[in-house]
């Protein structure tokens, strides 16, 4: 919940174009896509780093604690950049 709490936080405090979720199976699908200015380059190279407390200079709390919080629940997270602008979150959990 933590984690799903600070990812909606985010995209209350930025301009959200879309949130969608969605279920198969095994699995939740949470997207949320914004119009912003998306995530600089060096964040999103360290996103995709192991979660280490190095990475709290480069990329604030929050993503680290949303990723963090997904993986204890092991699940996952991604962020990217879209080609016209703004940025991308996916978070995917399985059910319990």
């Amino acid at each position: 919940k933590e984690g799903l709490y600070n990812l909606f936080l985010c995209c209350l405090v930025k301009v959200y174009d879309h949130i969608s979720a969605e279920n198969n199976d095994t699995h939740f699908l949470i997207t949320v896509q914004d119009n912003g200015n998306g995530f600089p380059d060096t964040v999103l190279e360290t996103v995709k780093q192991p979660l280490i407390p190095e990475s709290l200079e480069t990329h604030g709390l929050g993503l680290l604690i949303v990723r963090q919080i997904i993986a204890a629940h092991q699940g996952q997270v991604s962020f990217e950049n879209l080609e016209k602008g703004g940025s991308l979150v996916r978070v995917e959990l399985p059910f319990a």
